[in-house]
């Protein structure tokens, strides 16, 4: 163990204390090391480190002692790749024929890997798609579907449901459940589920159904199941069974506090932290610091802290969790230069009271106050749920959003009850549904300035509450909304490519004059027009959804600039990446090439690249509004404007291992 003299002051005397470098050593090759890390931690004091080498340590870590105002730092040995895993092996696998095996695992499997590879549950109908619900009936619990006629997997599911769900999507929440299934009568069609199980909230119509986790389902390599205790897998290779794996357990993989054990002081820095069947980081203490970590495939939130003072998450790569990093009931928080992106369901969440009672009363928790988010990449959030890149709601108050690059989202920011917000300097862009929603009649005092917005599937703003200023910004073939008087919007210094448009309600009013709006609105002094001629930028957005089964067209949305779109440019797919050429547009829908793996799993998100032959956004524009963060340079994982990476770098394994949006390996419950 390394030691450093540090100093601490007890009256007027200055007396040396030792911090002590705690060594940890899987393999016990370092001298005088440890072999866990939570034994590093146990022999901890304030002001140590526990220096933790390369490996693979299979451990949950708590950390339940308060370190005051010298922190404990745990931390991965500099240029070595430490992992925290809760994945648990699966062995024994025993061959059954046509390619399926089966094994015993110690607990309920309800997810399945080959290394970090999520594995897809088997499924009816085999491709992912759902089928319509003709009527939900509440007093049998049931569903009542059109019959499938003649097909074998159905008439084994009718025999026996084992551990099957129905998988299915309610339009009323725009949500998805998973409830095990009862009974199915294959004969007219009727899906019934045990009380437990029954969604009160679904409404009559719109909704629709497929099948997961059955072994009569198993058909494509990759498809596995579980039933009767047992676990049957059909792998791509017999040599992926080497390397099956599961997240067990309802524990986070580390745990720092506890809302009835407060700790203070500690930062984590460098560690991979995976494979949680909870959360990967759970925070419960104050004077926390987590950064430089790399937290991927934990079943709930990448990092929640909750209840909690002066938290710091810092340079931090959040990926292919549930949700990424959660934030509830906390005074001063910081989070800055993470990469939060391919979570299945929301971003960032920044939330006070969740517990949904009234703030003062019994069992209330506290708002949320004097939190910043500067400089985080929030990308690729729009499975499931009603997902959002970012979410703040019920009683969130002096908020700080700079220089965020915001893409690629269900909603771009859906917010409620969050008052007193400085929105600077962001890039928000590309959104399925409504980009940034101030509440519903319920979020005021919120200033824009500076930001670039574009591509938004409704709209940009939804201003439903009071005194709302926009100043600098620039939207690009975006409306500005001004809403009624009572919204209190003030609008000017704005620039509009390639031309204005402005809206109001009660009256409902479109203006395309610059002038004429600021003469009869008052709105828009010192705003311009014209094309900001933006460095690399789609050239059109809009929202698709299937075309039935098919692989290569899609249906456009109501609404959508269907005339934007020509034989021959190149488009992208929910931000994949790729480039499709059009073949055709029309009559509502879009024909391309290649086809998609998959049909769609919900909505597309479909950019117009015409003739680019990158998909790397590039914000540099003419004009002088607008954002002064680089999105290339976001891209590239420097979110701190320093010229170089600020992240940590994705090992391949993990790399590889990033959600599809395109093709969905969709998890049987979690939803």
């Amino acid at each position: 163990m390394k030691q450093a003299c540090l100093l601490t002051v007890v009256g007027l005397a200055a007396l040396p204390v030792l911090a002590k470098e705690i060594v940890v050593d899987a393999s016990g090759k370092a001298k005088g090391s440890v072999p866990t890390i939570q034994k590093g931690i146990a022999a901890a004091a304030p002001g140590d480190t526990v220096l933790v080498k390369g490996g693979v340590y299979a451990e949950r870590l708590s950390i339940d002692k308060d370190y005051g105002s010298s922190p404990l730092t745990v931390k991965a040995a500099p240029g070595e790749r430490v992992i925290v895993s809760g994945f648990v092996p699966i062995t024994g696998w025993k061959e059954l024929g046509k390619g399926v095996f089966v094994a015993t695992a110690d607990e309920t499997v309800k997810d399945l890997f080959v290394g970090y590879q999520p594995q897809q549950c088997a499924r009816w109908p085999e491709d992912g798609t759902r089928l319509p619900i003709l009527t939900a009936e509440t007093a049998s619990r049931t569903f009542k579907t059109e019959p499938v006629k003649d097909n074998k997997a159905l008439a084994v599911l009718a025999k026996d449901p084992k551990d099957a769900v129905c998988f299915y999507y309610f339009a009323r929440g725009n949500a998805f459940g998973s409830p095990a299934i009862a009974s199915y009568d294959a004969t007219t069609g009727d899906i019934r589920f045990e009380e437990k199980q029954w969604n009160r909230w679904i409404g009559p119509e719109g909704n629709k159904y497929s099948f997961m986790n059955h072994p009569a389902f198993i058909t494509r390599p990759g498809d596995w199941a579980t039933a009767d205790g047992k676990v049957y897998f059909k792998p791509v290779n017999k040599e992926d069974l080497a390397k099956t794996c599961f997240r067990a357990g309802n524990r986070p993989q580390v745990t720092i506090g506890h809302w009835k054990n407060r700790v203070r002081g500690v930062i984590l820095d460098g560690l991979e932290i995976t494979g949680s069947g909870a959360e990967g980081v759970k925070i419960g203490g104050d004077d926390v610091v987590v950064r430089n970590c790399l937290i991927h495939h934990n079943k709930a939130n990448g990092i929640a802290a909750r209840g909690v003072k002066n938290v710091t998450l810092a340079s931090n790569v959040v990926v292919a969790n549930f949700n990424g990093i959660g934030l509830a009931s906390v005074t001063k928080g910081l989070v800055e230069g993470n990469e939060v992106a391919h979570n299945y369901m929301d971003g960032l969440i920044v939330a006070g009271n969740i517990s949904g009672k009234k703030t003062g009363t019994p069992g209330a928790n506290e708002p949320t106050r004097d939190v910043v988010v500067r400089r985080n990449y929030l990308h690729h959030h729009f499975l499931m749920g009603h997902p959002d890149n970012f979410q703040m709601y019920r009683d969130v108050y002096n908020t700080t959003i700079e220089e965020n690059f915001d893409v690629w989202g269900g909603q771009s920011l859906m917010a409620e009850e969050v008052e007193d917000v400085e929105f600077n300097g962001n890039v928000f862009m590309g959104c399925e549904a409504m980009m940034v929603i101030c509440g519903h009649g319920n979020s005021h005092r919120w200033n824009f300035r500076r930001n670039t917005f574009w591509g938004a599937g409704y709209g940009v703003f939804s201003f439903t509450g009071h005194d709302y200023l926009v100043e600098g910004n620039l939207f690009v073939d975006s409306p500005m909304p001004y809403s009624d008087a009572s919204a209190k919007v003030k609008s000017s210094g704005n620039h509009f490519s390639p031309s204005y448009i402005g809206k109001t309600t009660k009256p409902w009013r479109t203006y395309t004059d610059l002038k004429k709006a600021q003469d009869e609105l008052g709105q828009e002094a010192g705003s311009t027009e014209g094309d900001a001629k933006l460095a690399n930028f789609p050239s059109a957005w809009a929202i698709a959804g299937a075309n039935g089964s098919a692989l290569d067209s899609l249906a456009f949305r109501k609404g959508a600039p269907v005339d934007a779109f020509k034989p021959g440019d190149q488009i992208e797919l929910n931000g994949d990446g790729k480039l499709r050429t059009v073949v055709s547009s029309a009559n509502g829908i879009l024909t391309f090439k290649p086809a998609l793996p998959l049909p769609p799993f919900r909505g597309v998100m479909v950019a117009n690249w015409k003739k680019a032959k990158s998909t790397t956004i590039d914000n540099r524009a003419s004009a002088k509004a607008g954002a002064t963060i680089s999105t290339v340079a976001f891209a590239k994982g420097d979110l701190l404007g320093k010229g170089k990476r600020t992240l940590p770098v994705l090992p391949a394994d993990v790399a590889a291992a990033m959600p599809d949006a395109n093709c969905v390996v969709c998890p049987p419950e979690g939803h």
